[in-house]
């Protein structure tokens, strides 16, 4: 079975020794930079 989004990114998440690493069989889910307009409607 694949490692999952937790196992993948855990350096990026708030994930602590007492988090549960549980999949749901998401595969290699990317993880994508959002990226937030900023005011006055540029991006």
């Amino acid at each position: 079975m694949k490692q999952g989004v937790l196992g993948r990114y855990k350096e990026f998440l708030p994930v602590t020794p007492r988090t549960p690493m549980i999949t749901l069989g998401e595969g290699d889910t990317l993880l994508l930079k959002l990226e937030l307009n900023k005011p006055g409607g540029e991006a």
